[in-house]
């Protein structure tokens, strides 16, 4: 990825995320927590302290770390459920067996790093709503003279989630249409955005190389 992450990181007990979070500095990214270091539990900032609450002030992917053999979520770790309740990519450094979070896990930590780990989950995290906006304008633009690959690009601000649409050159009506049909597909993968934003940016297009 090219631009930094912001990545809400959980652990199962104190300390157990300090290796990952420091990867993850190191790699340009930046760390957001539940619970302030050495906290033992509720309440969690989101609560004593609303306005900065990580989930709603926007993650790209959320991080929890905890060892082996430990099958009930602790308190630390409270915050998983806030982001898959927002939609937000989960990605699990610890071993699949008697973890709890098994199912609901978008990438788990391999040999490739926790950063590749995180970075590759907001990827697979966007690709099935990028897949039904695809599917949607294909059928809207298959309609139009016109023609070529659409660019997407994603991001959540807190309770705004903004869908960054790119192409040829389109007719207003068809990219009133086409916005339309993105909101539809962001409301049907299960996003829970109060507001979703399109815009939709046409791209000059591409010169054939022939003098004229």
């Amino acid at each position: 990825m090219t631009k930094p992450m912001d990545v809400l990181v959980m652990e199962t007990r104190g300390h157990y995320a300090d290796v990952s979070i420091a990867q993850l500095e190191e790699a340009g990214h930046r760390v957001h927590r539940c619970f302030a270091p050495g906290d033992k539990g509720f309440p969690c900032r989101g609560v004593s302290s609303p306005d900065e609450c990580p989930i709603d002030e926007g993650v790209d992917v959320a991080l929890v770390v905890r060892p082996r053999g430990v099958p009930q979520a602790t308190i630390l770790e409270a915050g998983v459920t806030c982001a898959l309740r927002a939609g937000v990519p989960v990605v699990e450094d610890g071993q699949a067996a008697l973890d709890p979070f098994e199912s609901w896990i978008t990438r788990r930590v391999d040999d490739a790093g926790v950063v590749a780990a995180c970075e590759g989950a907001v990827v697979d995290g966007w690709a099935s709503l990028r897949d039904r906006i695809e599917r949607r304008a294909l059928r809207l633009m298959g309609g139009t003279d016109s023609a070529g690959p659409l660019g997407y690009d994603f991001e959540r601000q807190g309770h705004r989630l903004k869908v960054r649409l790119s192409g040829p050159p389109l007719p207003d009506d068809v990219v009133h249409a086409l916005a339309v049909r993105a909101v539809d597909a962001a409301r049907a993968e299960g996003h829970r955005a109060q507001e979703i934003d399109i815009t939709y940016t046409p791209t000059a297009p591409q010169e054939d190389g022939h003098e004229h």
